[in-house]
């Protein structure tokens, strides 16, 4: 049972970090690191997937209890 969810939330996060451009909070919420170097920009969206894991639990949760 729980590798089914783990293996729900690994698809939405995927498919989240593939439509990241169309999301426009991911990438952009306060706790989001951003370093910008003279050659490189890395963004790592911490806070981002938190909401997403949040929500993806909740959504889990719902569907367990019917």
């Amino acid at each position: 049972m729980h590798s089914q969810f783990f293996g729900l939330f690994l698809a939405i996060f995927a498919l989240c970090w593939l439509l990241r451009e169309h999301l426009p909070f991911f990438g952009h919420l306060p706790g989001d690191l951003h370093i910008t170097g003279r050659t490189f920009s890395l963004t790592i969206p911490l806070m981002s997937c938190l909401v997403i894991s949040l929500l993806v639990s909740l959504i889990a949760r719902l569907m367990a209890h019917k």
